[in-house]
């Protein structure tokens, strides 16, 4: 995949983790919510071969151009013809992406998604500790019980600190604790801790679908040789309604 921003190691291996559980489950998402959405290639990988209806939530407008533009450089194309399964019944049809400049705290929507994540933006998002460690994850998670479907999942991919903290970033039994607190209930044996020293465990062998191994050796030489890449250590949790 194409991109019109610099490569990210530390948001190419949190990607690689969503992937990794994607492929592993063989999930076939249909809507997709993407939280602090920017414009990452984990996404415009999951628009374009798994065809799913895509938004995009984000605060930064100057973001959302930018996604567009990604969309053209990669000739994806939407086609918005019905996909029907064998007893004829209209199974799914792909609509063009949408994506929404605005905070997720003031988002509505009737719609319902199968698949939501985030991939390190909601810690940033309130770091006030009225409710909990975090007040940002908990009044996410009030927020994301509604809008998933009721086999929907909501992936949680972020920096941590496995002791203590500092500032935003908390210990992942805290980020935890703020969640189950909302009423999302955790999807048994999904709690990951990944060390920085080894992030590359963790991630999709097909991480290089997402970036061409050139891109991300010009940005970052030696980065595909080097285990110790990521700046932080990362908690992945998935969790259901």
């Amino acid at each position: 995949m194409k991109n019109t921003t610099y490569v990210n190691p530390d948001m190419l291996y949190k990607q690689g983790m969503i992937l990794k559980y994607i492929e592993d489950y063989n999930l076939q998402p249909i809507n997709v919510l993407d939280i602090g959405a920017g414009h990452t290639n984990l996404s415009l990988y999951l628009i374009k071969n798994y065809k799913v209806n895509y938004l995009g939530i984000d605060s930064n407008p100057k973001l959302k151009k930018g996604f567009f533009e990604c969309i053209e450089i990669n000739d994806i194309n939407i086609n918005k013809k019905p996909i029907f399964s064998f007893n004829n019944q209209i199974c799914s049809c792909q609509l063009y992406p949408k994506y929404e400049a605005k905070k997720f705290f003031n988002f509505t929507s009737d719609e319902k998604y199968d698949l939501i994540y985030d991939v390190c933006a909601l810690i940033h998002f309130d770091v006030n500790q009225i409710f909990c460690k975090n007040d940002g994850l908990y009044k996410a998670g009030l927020t994301i019980k509604n809008l998933l479907t009721d086999d929907g999942i909501f992936i949680f991919v972020s920096d941590c600190f496995k002791e203590g903290s500092y500032k935003e970033f908390i210990k992942p039994e805290e980020c935890l604790k703020c969640f189950l607190k909302s009423g999302l209930k955790l999807v048994p044996n999904t709690s990951t801790f990944c060390p920085r020293e080894n992030i590359k465990k963790y991630t999709s062998n097909n991480i290089f679908n997402l970036h061409s191994c050139e891109e991300i050796e010009k940005s970052f030489p030696g980065i595909i040789t080097n285990d110790s890449c990521a700046t932080h250590d990362v908690i992945f949790y998935v969790f259901k309604k």
